[in-house]
């Protein structure tokens, strides 16, 4: 009996050392876990600890709402609850994509004396710095000032900018305050139609011809400038659509070719739009002129992408 007493605690012991022995891997296996999270986590709206219940599950013990819709990644602390370890800023409440394009229309062009309907594109070269190609073409028969445009039917006007902008901030959205440099032509082509007094040396003109040809005048130039641009809209809100103002200042040339100098009369008493070409006339011979410039205006675009 004793013999037989003696086996079975024996069996028992053995089956409790072995019990005992699995339940403490278990336990050191789990501490040695760490836990990280989905990709997707940054969708969930909360951080949440963990620590370990005695019987080795999990309960919440901390949520914290700060962290709203960041990505996270956690690692398991000695004592089993969760700890945050590399925040991504990159998914925080607003981080939007880096705008790369603007498309422009710029409204008074449509008014000037030489009128165009102009347009303009600005792309993002890198960082704050972008650039703007600007295109206008325009008839003189559109021109809202002029009452009666029939002598000026033919009279045409090609414009071309090309402006490179630096804003004081890196903004996604290209707003904020900027310094644009830019260099601008502009062509205009005209029909001269009238009437010039011929052979008036001796003060009095024996006949009078009727004389038409084409003209020509181009103004090139350079302009630094000060401006603002930002979205319509409230700022909790605002919208895809821009302004952009500004104001600036440099240089022009302009030349004036008449393509049919053989034909004006050195001595003309009638001068066609005056002598001088530097604000919408031809004057009666070829010339260049240098001027200062003054620029102001105003554009409305669009976020393209």
């Amino acid at each position: 009996n004793n013999l037989f007493f003696k086996y079975v605690f024996a069996l028992l012991f053995v089956q409790i050392s072995s019990f005992a022995q699995t339940k403490a891997d278990r336990l050191l296996a789990q501490e040695k876990t760490d836990y990280t999270a989905k990709p997707n986590s940054f969708l969930a709206q909360t951080r949440t600890e963990y620590t370990t219940k005695p019987n080795g599950s999990f309960a919440q013990t901390k949520t914290d709402s700060l962290f709203t819709q960041e990505k996270t990644d956690y690692t398991t602390k000695p004592n089993g609850s969760f700890a945050q370890t590399k925040p991504d800023s990159s998914y925080s409440k607003e981080k939007p994509a880096y705008m790369r394009m603007i498309v422009k229309l710029i409204p008074l062009a449509s008014i000037d004396f030489d009128n165009t309907w102009q347009f303009a594109i600005e792309h993002r070269l890198q960082k704050a710095w972008t650039l703007s190609e600007e295109f206008g073409y325009g008839r003189f028969s559109d021109n809202p000032w002029v009452y009666n445009s029939e002598s000026n039917s033919k009279k045409e006007t090609f414009r071309a900018k090309l402006e490179v902008r630096n804003y004081k901030i890196d903004s996604p959205f290209l707003i904020g305050k900027y310094i644009g440099y830019e260099a601008f032509y502009k062509q205009v082509n005209d029909v001269i139609d009238t009437t010039i007094p011929r052979e008036c040396e001796t003060g009095n003109c024996n006949y009078y011809e009727k004389l038409k040809y084409n003209v020509s005048k181009y103004v090139y130039g350079a302009n630094i400038k000060f401006g603002k641009q930002g979205r319509f809209g409230p700022k909790t809100a605002p919208t895809n659509f821009v302004y952009d103002y500004f104001m600036g200042f440099g240089f022009r040339r302009i030349q004036i070719n008449h393509k049919n100098d053989d034909l004006l009369n050195p001595n003309l008493y009638y001068n066609y739009r005056g002598d001088s070409g530097s604000f919408g006339g031809y004057g009666r011979e070829d010339r260049s002129l240098t001027l200062p410039n003054i620029t102001v205006g105003l554009k409305i675009g669009l976020i393209v992408f």
